[in-house]
């Protein structure tokens, strides 16, 4: 029988159609898909049915017009979107005759905290309300097919058949693409707190580790970091409110989003699930204490002391006192439970051995119409071990592996490990220093217009914050010369025992050249270590790899 993700088109699909069509049928489909969960957003922001409904109407309206113009709009994150539009909208009608059709709490937040009361307006303030959440900036600039995951399931604890159907994958997919997402949105957390203020260097030298402290709940303390948290307040609040989106995603991410009546929207969301509704809630979930070491150290900053984010901070009291309790996601099973477990059907993929001239094919997988799905990434701290199938490639982009003999290709039978020489003090970001070398040759693909997508495993041992680096090179036409280059900002690793995982997630530190169809092309991979007082260890054979945007 068809999965329902074959039946139906994705939100995506749909955007495209109403992009090139003048049928009403996508439109339909849309606002069917989301306008339940957007009226229960209206509601909470006006004083009857009747305005919020006009609320919702007026959401889609100017949602849609962005699309048909060309100018803006959602593709495949339909529902935050919309969200946030209501609350816009809302903001626009609070200096208008319509204010008095709002309800008293919206009016109240937004005339709150303004320092200049009588010259700010509704939408100056809403901006520079947006602009000051770490974790909408860090949401926003997530690819949408994340955003639209990480909300679907960790805030509408929606079951991954369900949001297969609103993306085009899965059920498996799914839960790939949450996995992966989530780790996105703390890296993406952490970027932007780096870049909201006039940090010291220090402050960025630690400011990964805090990602790393948050990913390894009771592993040892590091002591550097304490002594740092100790004196610098902006890196204790942002570790208080990167382990708050870690651990209850559901409940920070609607609050950092939408900004005002997050709480409200989770209850109200529950109470149309009914007691009928399943997925990853339980009794209790808020009132959980925070992973921590005994109430001192590291973690006895994130346990005892106030969130940072009064938007976060007061969505969770308020949450708890609506009685709206909410389990986050854990990076294994990220549907919650809710539907049976789906084997991953793996597609039969071509690929080379070094040395010989191939062609990229691919053939469908039974799970996807198309035979794209998302890179299921191990979890964090997983030591590599038993050899596996290549993973398939992020939106169809071609899977190869770093092999123990430093090549590039299928996996390797057994996997293991190969050291990175330490820099010894020294710094060699961006420039490669007794690097390791992993090529390819003979390649023959068509460029599918996206691009390079890596996941290394990476470990330094007891080392503190020693950084590995990655640049690809490619040579199209075999001829010498390379016609790409992409170095990647290095990945400051953690002291706490197991691989961790090095992603593209870490953005680009340079790029030179262009990419284009590949005849006869070659392929470099190097890793080094770019900073550090110790050695690194990648895992090779089966474990660390890369996606090229080749069919």
């Amino acid at each position: 029988m068809p999965k329902d993700h074959e039946m139906s088109p994705s939100d995506a699909e749909l955007t495209a159609q109403i992009r090139t069509s003048q049928s009403t049928e996508p439109v339909d489909e849309l606002y069917r898909r989301h306008k339940p969960a957007v009226l229960s957003y209206a509601l909470a922001c006006c004083r009857d049915p009747h305005t919020a409904e006009d609320l919702v109407s007026e959401a889609f309206t100017r949602t849609l017009q962005a699309v048909r113009s060309g100018t803006g709009g959602p593709e495949a994150a339909w529902r935050p979107y919309l969200l946030t539009v209501v609350r816009r909208t809302a903001a626009d009608w609070a200096g208008t005759e319509r204010r008095t059709e709002l309800s008293p709490d919206f009016e109240q937040w937004l005339g709150r905290g303004s320092k200049v009361p009588e010259e700010e307006s509704s939408e100056e303030r809403i901006l520079r309300l947006e602009d000051s959440s770490l974790v909408l900036r860090a949401f926003r600039s997530l690819p949408e097919r994340w955003q639209a995951v990480l909300w679907h399931t960790a805030v509408e604890e929606e079951s991954a058949a369900r949001v297969g159907v609103l993306l085009g994958v899965s059920a498996s997919g799914v839960n790939s693409l949450a996995a992966r997402a989530r780790e996105g949105l703390r890296e993406a957390y952490l970027t932007a707190h780096v870049e909201s203020g006039s940090d010291t260097d220090e402050c960025r030298h630690y400011s990964s580790l805090l990602g790393a402290a948050v990913r390894r709940v009771g592993r040892r303390a590091n002591k550097d970091l304490e002594r740092h948290l100790a004196s610098c307040e902006r890196c204790r609040g942002a570790l208080i409110e990167l382990t708050y989106l870690n651990e209850r995603l559901g409940s920070v991410l609607p609050a950092g989003v939408l900004l005002w009546g997050g709480s409200a929207y989770i209850a109200a969301r529950l109470a149309e699930a009914g007691a009928g509704a399943t997925g990853a809630l339980a009794p209790g979930a808020l009132h959980g204490s925070l992973p921590h070491d005994g109430g001192t150290g590291l973690w006895g900053w994130a346990k005892g002391a106030p969130l940072a984010s009064g938007a976060v901070a007061g969505s969770i009291v308020a949450a708890v006192g609506l009685g709206v309790l909410v389990v986050p996601l854990d990076g294994g099973d990220d549907d919650g439970g809710s539907s049976p477990s789906v084997v991953q059907h793996e597609p039969t993929m071509t690929i080379f051995e070094p040395q010989t001239p191939v062609t990229l094919t691919a053939t469908p997988s039974a799970s996807s119409p198309t035979g794209r799905s998302d890179p299921r990434p191990r979890p964090s701290g997983e030591k590599p071990g038993k050899p596996g199938q290549p993973d398939p490639g992020p939106n169809g982009l071609t899977p190869l592996h770093l092999r123990g003999d430093q090549n590039l290709g299928s996996p390797q039978t057994p996997s293991g490990t190969v050291p990175l020489s330490s820099p010894e003090g020294a710094n060699y970001d961006g420039t490669p220093h007794e690097q390791l070398t992993f090529v390819a040759n003979g390649i023959n693909g068509s460029y599918d217009g996206g691009s390079t997508q890596f996941d290394l495993f990476v470990d330094a041992d007891e080392y503190i914050a020693n950084g590995p680096q990655m640049r690809i090179s490619y040579d199209l036409t075999g001829n010498g010369t390379w016609d790409r280059v992409e170095t990647y900002r290095y990945y400051e690793t953690d002291d706490a025992p197991g691989f961790e995982h090095y992603t593209d997630i870490r953005g680009l530190k340079s790029s030179s050249g262009s990419l284009g169809d590949m005849v006869q092309g070659k392929i470099k991979v190097e890793v080094w270590s770019a900073i550090g007082p110790g050695p690194n260890t990648l895992g090779v054979g089966d474990t660390s790899l890369i996606w090229i945007p080749f069919d």
